[in-house]
């Protein structure tokens, strides 16, 4: 994408790192996060896209990038302060196996902006660059399963399960969840947001959640939708032709915008479910966004 005009300073260019923000808005808030870090007693070297402390710890700053973007410039040092404040909190025991069995859930995660010292073999593929993780849910943070704790509750077959069940319970039960109308140029979609970062994970479940959350609504001919970040799922049921084409036409470049502005981005595609299969149907690749939908989710468009 080319940009045309005056020339822009280095400082306004974009940060090679934190690329949601220009280095000089990077190196403002990899400052903050030092003299946080600082204040609460921790020497910390910052490093591009995260800060490692003396006691080797690491933070990464791309979830306080976004939040940081989406606060404001005025608000950055509330952002930086109350961000690591939940990052320091010190840890509750960890739960027995009952409790477990209570706080694990299901989570999507975009595992083409993992950290590289964080490992997930154990992750099940729910579609390329996007992985099932278990994450155990505490009353005040979400602690996302390693390996080596993976390992030590194998076999897992019974937690994703149990994961599922519980990622249900959490959607349809605990969290304060509402479907809104978008419309642009005579198309529609839905989509369900919360505060509850595993809203996107309801993608795992969409026959079981769907009707829950949008009683009386047709799956018969399958459901486009998008999780661009944790607190969306975008979606649009194709029961007829003009709702399957407001999908095509609008859940791409909703999806894409909202995976790179959300905190906590999952995937910047666009998927069809029918039938219990799911298929990515679109991709950005050189900064193009190229969709290809399957043969029947254009019969129902072309009315066949």
């Amino acid at each position: 994408m080319g940009w045309f005009g005056r020339k822009k300073s280095v400082e306004d260019q974009r940060d090679p790192y934190l690329d949601l923000l220009t280095i000089r808005d990077a190196d403002r808030l990899r400052s903050l996060a030092r003299t946080v870090l600082a204040e609460n007693g921790f020497e910390a070297e910052v490093r591009g896209d995260h800060v490692r402390t003396a006691d080797g710890r690491t933070f990464g700053l791309d979830n306080l990038m976004r939040k940081a973007r989406a606060g404001g410039a005025s608000a950055w040092d509330g952002i930086v302060r109350e961000h690591f404040a939940a990052m320091l909190r010190p840890f509750d025991e960890e739960p027995d196996e009952a409790e477990m069995r209570e706080r694990i859930i299901a989570r999507l995660w975009d595992v083409t902006a993992t950290d590289e010292r964080m490992t997930f073999d154990y992750a099940l593929e729910w579609q390329p660059g996007v992985a099932e993780l278990l994450t155990v849910d505490h009353p005040d943070r979400v602690s996302i399963l390693g390996d080596g704790s993976a390992r030590d509750l194998a076999p897992l077959g019974p937690w994703y399960d149990r994961a599922r069940r519980n990622l249900f319970r959490e959607l349809t039960d605990n969290a304060e969840l509402r479907v809104e109308t978008v419309e642009h140029d005579g198309h529609r979609i839905q989509c369900a947001l919360s505060d509850s970062v595993y809203t996107a994970s309801g993608a795992l479940l969409l026959p079981d959640v769907l009707p829950r959350w949008v009683p009386g609504i047709d799956l018969s001919g399958g459901v486009l939708f998008g999780v661009p970040f944790r607190n969306q799922l975008a979606f649009a049921a194709c029961s007829d032709a003009a709702s399957a084409l407001g999908g095509l036409m609008l859940l791409p470049v909703f999806t894409a915008n909202g995976y790179s502005d959300g905190v906590g981005p999952v995937s910047p595609n666009v998927y069809y479910w029918r039938d219990g299969a799911v298929a990515q149907i679109s991709s950005i690749a050189d900064d193009a966004l190229n969709v290809t939908p399957p043969p029947e989710l254009l019969e129902i468009i072309n009315g066949e």
